[in-house]
């Protein structure tokens, strides 16, 4: 019985973590083999590596995409008035303008480059915190709890438009 698997096809693999905790691996395959068939070997190995990674991260997600290294189309957002800034006009890409060109037919990808996201920094004062009895790990699940991302709509549909999106990255 000959076997399926894409193991021995591989190339190369080439990984990189950032400062912000994402990390990603990219696998190359030699030329003629199944790119379908490899996706789906590629998925299988994750599978198997879930259980050794943090509770974050596969709570966060992992994604295994079919695509070519090759870019295609670079756009660049602006604001002709200056009345936005970067950070702004990231995350409008992020929400408004990625997702859309993601569902055309053989988009492999979109990648909104610059990767500023809004933030908050929370700062604890120990003594109100003591006298309340909370940790700070009471506080982070709390934070965590009320920052989620619950998508409306129908299975098999594209995602319906919200006005406020609040995602969380994978680190």
């Amino acid at each position: 019985m000959k076997s399926r698997s894409t193991a021995r096809k591989t190339c190369c693999t080439n990984s990189i973590s950032s400062n912000n905790g994402a990390y990603s691996l990219t696998v190359t395959f030699d030329i003629g083999t199944d790119l379908d068939i490899a996706t789906v070997d590629v998925q299988n190995r994750v599978g198997l590596a879930q259980p050794q990674l943090p509770a974050d991260v596969i709570s966060n997600g992992i994604s295994v995409k079919k695509q070519s290294s090759t870019i295609l189309m670079v756009m660049n957002l602006t604001s002709p008035d200056d009345s936005r800034d970067s950070l702004f006009l990231d995350n409008y890409a992020k929400i408004n303008i990625a997702d859309v060109l993601a569902r055309v037919p053989g988009v492999g990808n979109v990648t909104v480059f610059g990767d500023k996201d809004y933030s908050m920094r929370v700062w604890l004062n120990p003594q109100k915190m003591s006298k309340l009895g909370l940790t700070v790990g009471d506080i982070a699940q709390s934070i965590q709890e009320q920052n989620i991302q619950a998508p409306a709509g129908q299975i098999g549909q594209p995602p319906t438009k919200t006005s406020l999106n609040s995602s969380i990255l994978s680190r």
